[in-house]
């Protein structure tokens, strides 16, 4: 009788310790912080560094690496990294969503550096 009691003490023992130890590796699933700016009009007046993810269009190529990109509220100029350039061929027509930050230099138009780009 003993060694029942002590294997269903062990038993109890090793569940009650895996039930702990799976909900202590839970993931969080609540809300999460979004960018605030999300379209050109409201990049081209952030402070530099300011995270965005503006979704619109790839309207012109202006040199190596630089593009225009066009929304419903305007215009800016964008710069994409050959690394960060999808392979999926882009055309002016092909709606994209881009993630980058406000890049500002002292008496320049804001730009954005743009990391990521997801065509779609």
């Amino acid at each position: 009788m003993k060694k029942s009691s002590a294997r269903l003490l062990a038993f109890a023992v090793v569940f009650a310790g895996a039930t702990l130890t799976t909900t202590a590796f839970a993931q969080y699933t609540g809300p999460s912080h979004k960018p605030s700016i999300q379209t050109v009009a409201s990049a081209a007046k952030s402070a530099d560094d300011t995270h965005v993810v503006l979704v619109g269009v790839i309207i012109a190529k202006l040199r190596d690496e630089h593009y225009t990109f066009q929304d419903g509220s305007g215009k800016i100029e964008i710069e994409i990294d050959d690394k960060h350039f999808p392979t999926t061929p882009i055309s002016e027509t092909t709606q994209v969503r881009i993630h980058g930050k406000v890049d500002k230099h002292f008496g320049k138009d804001a730009t954005i550096d743009v990391k990521k780009v997801e065509p779609f």
